[in-house]
C-alpha cells in the first residue's frame, strides 16, 4: 500500500509540538488535582483521551477526567465538576458544554482542555457514557505498540480529509477511539483498509455478544455489548468501505478530496436558514436533522424530487437547511392513479371523491381509474415557505425548533459560488464525493 510509511511522517506531530502539549497536559493535571484535594466526593484526576493513548494530532484536545465515587448522585456530580472546572481554569476563561453530563472547557496556550466528570465504577457497571474512556485509555495503552499509534493518526488525518471523522452527534463519522480500535484490532494501518475495503454487508470487527443491526459493527473491546458503528450513518459506513478500496487501489487523500461544488448543482439548491436558541449544541443537531428530513418529505409530495438533504449548525448556534432538487419548479398537475374499474365499490368512491376537485377523471389502458390533481405550489421555495409560517404545527419540524423559525427564516432559492460561508455550510451536501470513493475526477 503505497504512501503509508511517509504518511506516518508527515502526521507525527514535531518535537516542539510535543513539548507544547506535554505542557499543558502537565497543567491542567495539576490545576485540577488541585481542586479535587479539596473535594469530599471526587476521587482523583487523570488524563484520557487521544492524548494519554499517544494518537494525538496536532490541535488536539486535552482531556481530564475527574474521578467521582459511584455512590454520589448524578446532580452532584454535575454541580461538583462545574465548580472543580471553573475554579481550575478561572485564569482561562472557562465555559460548560455538553455531552452525557455537562462539562467544562477552556483554552491554555491555543490548546482546548477539557474538564469532563466520570464515575469510579466496574468494567460492565457504567453509570455515564465517560465512565467507559478510562477503561479505554488502559485499554489501548497494552494494544496499541507505538507504529500502530502512527498508524492511528493516519487513518484520522485520512478520516478527516474525507468528511468521515469526529465522535460529534452531528457528522455521524468514525470517533478517534474507533480508529483505534480497528488498528488495534487488525495489527496495522494496512490490514485495516484491506479488511473494510473486502467487507461483506453485516461484517462484525471484534467479538459481539449477540447479531448486530448496522451494515458494519466496530465492538468495543472493553465492552462487548456497544457496537461503535451505531453513531456511524450507514452512508458513511458505505463511504469509509469505498474509501479503503480507493486507498488499497494506490490512493492516500490525506488532503481534503472534496471538489468544488457544481454550479448547476448550487443553482438547484434551496435553503431555509434560521437561528436557534442557545442550549446544548447536540440537542440542535438532532432537531436540525429531524426538520430536514420531514421537509424534504413535504417537497417529494409536493412534486420536487430531492436528491439529497441536510442539516448544518455553526457556532453561533445558526441552522441551514439544505435540499437539492431534481427540479425548483414542479409541473401545475399530478396525476392520481386509482383502483381497477372492475372494483365497483372502491372504483364509485374514487370518482365521487375526484368529481368535484379534479377537471379530469378516465379509465386508464390498464383499467385503472385517474384523476389530474392540481398541485398546491409551483416552486420549491414557495412550498418551503408556507410550511415554515402558516403550516408549522403541521410541518413534522420538530418542536423544539418552531419558535426558532417564528422568530426568523429565510428561505432561498439558489445558491451563488460566491456565497462561501454558505456553501461551506451545506458541502457536505452539495460537494461530490467521487475522488474520495475512488473516481478519478
Amino acid at each position: 500500500m503505497r504512501g503509508v510509511a511517509a504518511a506516518r511522517a508527515r502526521v507525527a506531530p514535531t518535537a516542539a509540538e510535543r513539548r507544547a502539549k506535554e505542557s499543558v497536559a502537565a497543567e491542567v493535571l495539576s490545576l485540577v488535582r488541585a481542586e479535587v484535594a479539596g473535594s469530599p466526593h471526587a476521587k482523583g484526576a487523570e488524563l484520557g483521551g487521544s492524548y494519554a493513548k499517544g494518537t494525538w494530532l496536532a490541535g488536539a484536545d486535552i482531556d481530564v477526567f475527574v474521578v467521582f465515587e459511584a455512590s454520589v448522585p448524578a446532580a452532584r456530580l454535575e454541580s461538583e465538576s462545574r465548580r472543580i472546572g471553573f475554579a481550575s481554569m478561572r485564569r482561562h476563561r472557562p465555559y460548560v458544554r455538553y455531552a452525557s453530563h455537562p462539562y467544562v472547557e477552556a483554552a491554555i496556550r491555543g490548546t482546548k482542555v477539557n474538564v469532563v466528570p466520570c464515575y469510579d465504577v466496574r468494567a460492565g457497571e457504567w453509570k455515564s457514557a465517560a465512565d467507559r474512556s478510562r477503561f479505554h485509555t488502559r485499554h489501548m495503552a497494552g494494544a496499541l505498540t507505538p507504529q500502530m499509534r502512527d498508524d492511528v493518526r493516519v487513518l484520522k488525518r485520512l478520516l478527516q480529509s474525507n468528511g468521515l471523522y469526529g465522535a460529534e452527534l452531528a457528522r455521524e463519522a468514525l470517533s478517534g477511539y474507533a480508529c483505534e480500535v480497528l488498528v488495534a484490532h487488525h495489527g496495522s494501518l494496512e490490514a485495516a483498509v484491506r479488511a473494510l475495503a473486502r467487507a461483506p454487508r453485516g461484517h462484525v470487527i471484534g467479538r459481539a455478544d449477540g447479531p448486530q443491526s448496522t451494515p458494519l459493527a466496530i465492538m468495543d473491546p472493553v465492552d462487548p455489548a456497544r457496537n461503535l458503528a451505531l453513531a456511524i450513518s450507514p452512508a458513511n459506513i458505505g463511504r469509509l468501505v469505498m474509501l479503503c478500496r480507493a486507498v488499497e487501489a494506490g490512493a492516500l487523500p490525506l488532503s481534503p478530496a472534496r471538489a468544488r461544488p457544481d454550479a448547476e448543482i448550487l443553482r438547484s439548491t434551496v435553503t431555509a436558514r434560521f437561528f436557534a436558541r442557545p442550549r446544548a449544541p447536540e440537542t440542535i443537531w438532532g432537531q436540525a436533522k429531524s426538520a430536514a428530513s420531514a421537509l424534504a418529505a413535504r417537497l417529494g409530495e409536493g412534486g420536487f424530487g430531492v436528491m439529497r438533504h441536510g442539516a448544518h449548525v455553526d457556532a453561533r448556534s445558526r441552522v441551514t437547511l439544505a435540499f437539492v432538487l431534481e427540479s425548483m419548479a414542479a409541473p401545475r398537475w399530478s396525476v392520481g392513479v386509482g383502483p381497477d374499474h372492475f372494483d365497483a365499490a372502491n372504483a364509485a368512491r374514487f370518482v365521487e371523491a375526484n368529481a368535484r376537485r379534479s377537471p379530469l377523471v378516465w379509465v386508464g389502458q390498464d383499467s385503472r381509474l385517474r384523476a389530474a390533481r392540481r398541485r398546491g405550489y409551483s416552486t420549491a421555495a414557495n412550498l418551503l415557505r408556507d410550511a415554515l409560517s402558516r403550516g408549522l404545527a403541521a410541518s413534522g419540524v420538530p418542536a423544539g425548533l418552531r419558535r426558532d423559525i417564528r422568530a426568523g427564516v429565510v428561505v432561498r432559492a439558489g445558491v451563488r459560488a460566491s456565497e462561501l460561508r454558505l456553501v461551506e455550510a451545506i458541502s457536505d451536501i452539495v460537494a461530490t464525493d467521487a475522488r474520495a470513493l475512488g473516481g478519478r475526477r
